[in-house]
C-alpha cells in the first residue's frame, strides 16, 4: 500500500510539473467586456510601461503588413468582446531610424523578428509571447495563447 501511495505522489509531481504557467496570471488585470480595444502607443511609451513594471499586452505591427491586417480583421471583434486592451507599437510610425528602432526592440524584446508579434509583460518582464516567426498569428493561435495565459477558458 505504501508503494502505491508513493507512486501516486510521484505521478502528481511529474504531471503537475509539466505544465507551464506565466509567473503572474493575466487575470490580475482589469477587463471591460464589450469594450476591449487596441491602442496605438509609441515604442518609448511601451518601454516606459515595462520599466514602470506594469502588466499589459504589447503588440508590434506595421501599417501595410498583410499579416497584421489579417490578424486585426480576425481578432478585433473578439478582443472587444472579451474586454481586453492591447497596446500596439506601429513600427512605421516610429520617428527613429529603422536600425535604432530595431536595436531598441531587440534590447527589450530579444525574441522579436517579424510582425505581428504579441508579448505578455508582467511587472516589467516578458512572460510569454505569440510570435509570427514561430506560428501563424491568427484568431485560433490568439485564443490558444490567451488560454495559456489563463485569460479565457
Amino acid at each position: 500500500m505504501r508503494k502505491i501511495y508513493m507512486i501516486c505522489i510521484l505521478l502528481l509531481f511529474i504531471t503537475g510539473g509539466c505544465t507551464s504557467k506565466p509567473d503572474k496570471p493575466f487575470s490580475e488585470m482589469e477587463f471591460n467586456p464589450g469594450n476591449g480595444e487596441v491602442t496605438s502607443i509609441s515604442l518609448t511609451d511601451a518601454i516606459e510601461k515595462k520599466e514602470n513594471k506594469e502588466t499589459y499586452i504589447l503588440m508590434f505591427s506595421q501599417t501595410y503588413c498583410s499579416y497584421c491586417l489579417d490578424f486585426f480583421m480576425e481578432t478585433d471583434s473578439y478582443t472587444k468582446e472579451i474586454g481586453l486592451s492591447i497596446y500596439d507599437v506601429i513600427l512605421d510610425d516610429e520617428t527613429e531610424s529603422q536600425e535604432n528602432t530595431l536595436s531598441i526592440i531587440k534590447d527589450n524584446f530579444s525574441s522579436f523578428s517579424s510582425t505581428p508579434s504579441l508579448y505578455y509583460i508582467a511587472e516589467g518582464k516578458v512572460q510569454e509571447s505569440l510570435l509570427s516567426s514561430d506560428t501563424e498569428v491568427n484568431l485560433d493561435s490568439y485564443k490558444r495563447w490567451l488560454k495559456k495565459l489563463q485569460i479565457i477558458e
